[in-house]
């Protein structure tokens, strides 16, 4: 399920199995294999700061194995950042996260 409010341009909410939320630099599978796709809830927010400069911020909470004898393992991470957009096109994205 994905719910974007109307009131609140540039939120989403996610929940059940989902797509990666996180942010990942040109597909990279380095930090998030691009292969998974985890359940769980994820709230993503993106806004213009100005013509050239765009926020992101990405958090959520998922099961990464379900256990029946024992108590789940699950993720959970926070991450945020900068994008910046040049005139010929090109973009840089600077940012953090605790996963």
């Amino acid at each position: 399920m994905t719910y974007t409010p109307k009131r609140f341009d540039g939120l989403s909410v996610l929940a059940g199995k989902m797509g990666m939320p996180f942010y990942t630099v040109g597909g990279n599978q380095l930090l998030w294999d691009s292969d998974v796709n985890p359940e769980g809830i994820a709230v993503k927010y993106t806004t213009a700061l100005s013509d050239t400069l765009s926020l992101f911020a990405n958090g959520g909470g998922m099961w990464v194995e379900e256990r029946g004898s024992d108590v789940d393992t699950s993720l959970w991470g926070l991450q945020g950042g900068l994008t910046h957009s040049f005139e010929n096109k090109s973009k840089l994205t600077g940012g953090g996260g605790i996963p």
